[in-house]
């Protein structure tokens, strides 16, 4: 799985690793609720701006606008290929 799965994906979860952070959960959340940051920051229980904040560092880490239709979808299989593998 982990030779198909988005490279910015795996760089965000070294971030986690390395530095606690929740981006990939965060980014999982934001793709699961169609790209809806309200949406988004209610169910992480964060304030709006917090999840901004967040995004724009996910951004930043994967190297993406996180806007192409073809890299949301390889987005969204990755993250279930590496839940898949645990």
């Amino acid at each position: 799985a982990r030779m198909v799965v988005h490279e910015g994906l795996l760089r965000l979860r070294e971030q986690d690793r390395k530095h606690g952070t929740e981006y990939v959960k965060t980014l999982e959340c934001y793709l699961r609720h169609h790209q809806n940051a309200v949406q988004t920051s209610k169910e992480l229980y964060i304030h709006r701006s917090t999840f901004l904040y967040r995004l724009e560092k996910i951004k930043a880490v994967m190297d993406s606008s996180l806007e192409d239709p073809d890299e949301i979808l390889y987005l969204m299989i990755s993250l279930y290929l590496l839940e898949q593998r645990g």
